[in-house]
């Protein structure tokens, strides 16, 4: 499958990939992709979502993996940065063991998870947040979902579209397998035993991840809290979520 991307060249060194999360799109990272960051900046569209193609076949988050490994193998030839919003954070620590050019992680709205699967203690309960694992939902209850996801009102037409856009299928087949059925792996394990930095951007405000479980969690190298802020940093607070990438760059990408 061919997924949609896009690559904005840059003349510094190294490259960031940046993957979105579940029933979202490469556009929640609209901003950074227009900032003066000057670095490679490449981004996809999972299966099923945005400009890719819809296969039911490729949501469960064995191919996920598998597909997201190959694009990167395929399209980046220098040392780079992982960044993972949710999902596309949870893929990053899933991936990591099989990418030795990684240098390192930014994660935002992802806690990481253990086996067997402790979202009780990684989350936060939030039941409006539901919605992200259902194909049917009403206008009503993605409203709530939409209101309850973000700080403020601004991204919110943008994410209500994306999420309109998605393979309604992939919420469910995603979460039976990922979450009912416990296929992902260990990823505290994973970032535990890995030597790479791992940064974790966090919205104060977000309604998805336990902070403090984070904290107690070893291998994250910092976690830099953005305040008025919910689920979506690119999105919500580009011009900080971007001073940050800007400073873990220079740290990772170092001369």
């Amino acid at each position: 499958m061919n997924l949609h991307f896009e690559l904005k060249k840059g003349t510094r060194k190294g490259t960031m990939v940046f993957l979105h999360g579940n029933s979202s799109s490469s556009k929640v990272f609209n901003e950074t992709f227009s900032s003066s960051i000057d670095h490679t900046l490449i981004r996809m569209d999972l299966p099923g979502h945005g400009g890719s193609p819809k296969n039911s076949q490729s949501y469960a988050i064995d191919t996920l993996r598998t597909m997201v490994i190959d694009f990167i193998i395929e399209k980046v030839t220098e040392p780079f940065l992982l960044i993972g919003n949710s999902l596309g954070g949870h893929l990053a620590i899933e991936i990591l063991p099989e990418l030795p050019q990684c240098k390192g992680l930014v994660i935002f709205g992802t806690p990481p998870l253990k086996k067997p699967i402790n979202a009780e203690e990684a989350f936060l309960p939030c039941e409006a947040l539901n919605t992200y694992f259902k194909a049917d939902y009403t206008d009503d209850e993605l409203d709530k979902t939409m209101a309850v996801a973000t700080y403020g009102p601004a991204s919110r037409e943008l994410l209500r579209d994306d999420f309109i856009q998605t393979d309604p299928s992939f919420r469910s087949i995603f979460h039976h397998g990922a979450m009912v059925e416990g296929s992902l792996h260990d990823e505290v394990a994973i970032i535990a035993s890995d030597s790479r930095p791992v940064y974790v951007i966090q919205g104060v405000q977000d309604p998805t991840v336990n902070v403090n479980y984070i904290r107690g969690l070893q291998g994250i190298t910092k976690i830099f809290e953005i305040n008025k802020c919910g689920h979506y940093a690119s999105l919500e607070e580009p011009y900080q979520f971007n001073s940050i990438l800007k400073k873990i760059s220079s740290e990772v990408f170092k001369p």
